[in-house]
Protein backbone atom coordinates (compact mmCIF):
# COMPACT_ATOMS: atom_id res chain seq x y z
CA UNK A 1 0.00 0.00 0.00
CA UNK A 2 1.30 3.44 -0.92
CA UNK A 3 1.70 5.62 2.18
CA UNK A 4 2.90 9.23 2.05
CA UNK A 5 3.60 10.92 5.39
CA UNK A 6 2.01 14.32 5.96
CA UNK A 7 3.25 14.94 9.50
CA UNK A 8 3.99 12.83 12.58
CA UNK A 9 0.28 11.97 13.01
CA UNK A 10 -1.11 11.87 9.46
CA UNK A 11 -0.46 9.78 6.37
CA UNK A 12 -1.97 9.74 2.91
CA UNK A 13 -2.93 6.29 1.59
CA UNK A 14 -4.56 4.85 -1.52
CA UNK A 15 -7.00 1.93 -1.44
CA UNK A 16 -5.26 -1.26 -2.52
CA UNK A 17 -8.29 -3.43 -3.29
CA UNK A 18 -9.74 -3.48 -6.81
CA UNK A 19 -13.35 -3.40 -5.61
CA UNK A 20 -12.70 -0.34 -3.41
CA UNK A 21 -11.17 1.54 -6.35
CA UNK A 22 -14.00 0.69 -8.73
CA UNK A 23 -16.72 2.15 -6.51
CA UNK A 24 -15.70 5.82 -6.60
CA UNK A 25 -13.74 8.35 -8.60
CA UNK A 26 -9.99 8.51 -7.87
CA UNK A 27 -9.28 9.53 -4.29
CA UNK A 28 -6.97 8.96 -1.36
CA UNK A 29 -7.53 8.78 2.37
CA UNK A 30 -5.92 10.74 5.17
CA UNK A 31 -5.21 8.42 8.08
CA UNK A 32 -4.49 9.27 11.72
CA UNK A 33 -3.16 6.37 13.82
CA UNK A 34 -4.87 3.80 11.59
CA UNK A 35 -8.22 5.60 11.34
CA UNK A 36 -9.41 7.30 8.16
CA UNK A 37 -10.21 10.92 8.96
CA UNK A 38 -10.66 12.40 5.49
CA UNK A 39 -11.09 11.52 1.85
CA UNK A 40 -9.51 13.68 -0.83
CA UNK A 41 -10.52 13.53 -4.47
CA UNK A 42 -7.61 13.54 -6.92
CA UNK A 43 -9.23 15.09 -9.98
CA UNK A 44 -9.44 17.93 -9.04
CA UNK A 45 -7.78 17.84 -5.62
CA UNK A 46 -10.58 18.60 -3.17
CA UNK A 47 -11.58 17.32 0.27
CA UNK A 48 -14.80 15.34 0.60
CA UNK A 49 -17.52 16.56 2.94
CA UNK A 50 -17.39 15.30 6.52
CA UNK A 51 -13.65 15.26 7.19
CA UNK A 52 -12.17 15.27 10.68
CA UNK A 53 -9.17 17.58 10.22
CA UNK A 54 -8.48 20.98 11.68
CA UNK A 55 -7.66 23.85 9.32
CA UNK A 56 -3.87 23.45 9.65
CA UNK A 57 -4.02 19.68 9.05
CA UNK A 58 -6.35 20.15 6.09
CA UNK A 59 -4.01 22.64 4.42
CA UNK A 60 -1.01 20.34 4.98
CA UNK A 61 -2.92 17.34 3.63
CA UNK A 62 -4.12 19.18 0.53
CA UNK A 63 -0.58 20.44 -0.16
CA UNK A 64 0.90 16.94 0.12
CA UNK A 65 -1.83 15.44 -2.08
CA UNK A 66 -1.40 18.19 -4.69
CA UNK A 67 2.39 17.69 -4.72
CA UNK A 68 1.97 13.91 -5.14
CA UNK A 69 -1.22 13.89 -7.21
CA UNK A 70 0.24 12.11 -10.23
CA UNK A 71 1.82 9.36 -8.11
CA UNK A 72 -1.39 8.88 -6.16
CA UNK A 73 -3.51 8.82 -9.30
CA UNK A 74 -1.18 6.30 -10.98
CA UNK A 75 -1.32 4.05 -7.92
CA UNK A 76 -5.11 4.36 -7.68
CA UNK A 77 -5.59 3.44 -11.34
CA UNK A 78 -3.12 0.55 -11.07
CA UNK A 79 -4.99 -0.79 -8.02
CA UNK A 80 -8.32 -0.38 -9.81
CA UNK A 81 -7.26 -2.98 -12.36
CA UNK A 82 -4.52 -4.98 -10.63
CA UNK A 83 -5.09 -4.55 -6.89
CA UNK A 84 -5.84 -7.19 -4.32
CA UNK A 85 -9.28 -8.78 -4.14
Amino acid sequence: MMKIPINSNLDCVVDHKRDDCRKEDPHCHIVRRGTRVAQIWLNPVNVAYGHNLDRRELIMALNVVEANRNRLLDQYLYNKYNGAD
